[in-house]
């Protein structure tokens, strides 16, 4: 009989802020979220609730610390900078309508997996980033063991679905997750990582 050696995490996007809501490239820069997003947050309370001693890592950023905090407020909560949104260097708070004549912006909007970004990150590194830290997690000798809470932003759990569900960094934009809201996925071990085997989206 095959042992099936499968792990539980959940990939929570922080709430909403005031850049992300007027249409700004909020990357680094240190926004907190807004009070209007807290109902939003708290409609994954219950999923938060059920988790027995979850282990709950964020991005350090304050967007995702509030967040984080809110949905578990009596967990030690995890934090790694590796976690953190792009940066969109030039393009820092700066809307579609300021870059749409960027052909660097086109190029980032239709073919991620080749762009750059001018003085920030580009696809390769971002995503280079991300997954070290998910390599290093994923040799975890408790992942098998307890749930597990990731609190990151859009462009973090984009790149972890991409490489979680083996389809690559040119499904980037394909996977959609609003602010407060999480996709639970099951993996099965493959080797020397795991792959969804599983997944859904919450609440």
């Amino acid at each position: 009989m095959i042992d099936v050696q499968e792990a539980t995490i959940y990939l929570i996007r922080h709430g909403a802020t005031g850049w992300n809501q007027t249409g700004r490239y909020l990357g680094h820069t240190n926004e907190p979220i807004l009070e209007e997003s807290y109902p939003v947050i708290d409609k994954l309370k219950t999923v938060a609730d059920s988790l027995e001693n979850p282990i709950v890592t964020s991005s350090d950023l304050l967007r995702c610390t509030q967040t984080a905090s809110r949905l578990f407020p009596d967990t030690a909560i995890h934090f790694d900078h590796r976690l953190r949104e792009m940066n969109f260097g030039d393009w820092e708070g700066k809307t579609k309508e300021d870059l749409k004549q960027n052909p660097d912006f086109d190029t980032w909007l239709y073919s991620f997996h080749e762009s750059t970004i001018p003085n920030g990150e580009g696809a390769a590194e971002f995503s280079n980033r991300v997954l070290g830290w998910w390599t290093e997690y994923a040799n975890r000798p408790d992942l098998l063991e307890s749930s597990h809470v990731i609190v990151a932003h859009g462009g973090v759990i984009r790149v972890l679905m991409t490489h979680l569900t083996g389809t690559g960094l040119e499904t980037f934009w394909d996977w959609r997750i609003p602010h407060g809201t999480a996709i639970r996925l099951t993996l099965t071990k493959q080797q020397d990582d795991y792959l969804a085997s599983d997944w859904i989206r919450l609440p």
